[in-house]
């Protein structure tokens, strides 16, 4: 099995304001039910994007209208999760950097 798939790409569809949520017991990617008029995928996958649990052992994955996904595992709605990686969306090298470049946002 390897842990190097094809990349797909779901840029935000503007549908709702769902892009992430953090809590203590989760970290959740997209959300947002499809109307049935432009619905990509069977309507009984609709609901979070990803879900990670805390532990960064268990997740979910369905279609979502805030990125217009299918369900990111092949496996099924709940997935094990074997490997997590991380990407930023930063032109920083260092939390340092990362730190000045959004104090220079509010000055």
């Amino acid at each position: 099995q390897s842990f190097e798939p094809e990349v797909e790409v779901f840029p935000w569809t503007n549908n709702d304001d769902y892009i992430q949520l953090c809590t203590n017991n989760k970290l959740v990617v997209g959300g947002g039910e499809w109307s049935l008029e432009n619905a990509p995928y069977q309507k009984k996958d609709v609901g979070l994007g990803l879900t990670l649990d805390s532990d960064l052992l268990f997740g979910t994955s369905s279609s979502c209208s805030t990125f217009g996904n299918c369900a990111l595992s092949r496996y099924g709605f709940s997935f094990e999760i074997a490997a997590v990686e991380v990407w930023a969306f930063t032109p920083c090298f260092n939390v340092d950097d990362a730190k000045k470049l959004e104090s220079l946002k509010h000055n």
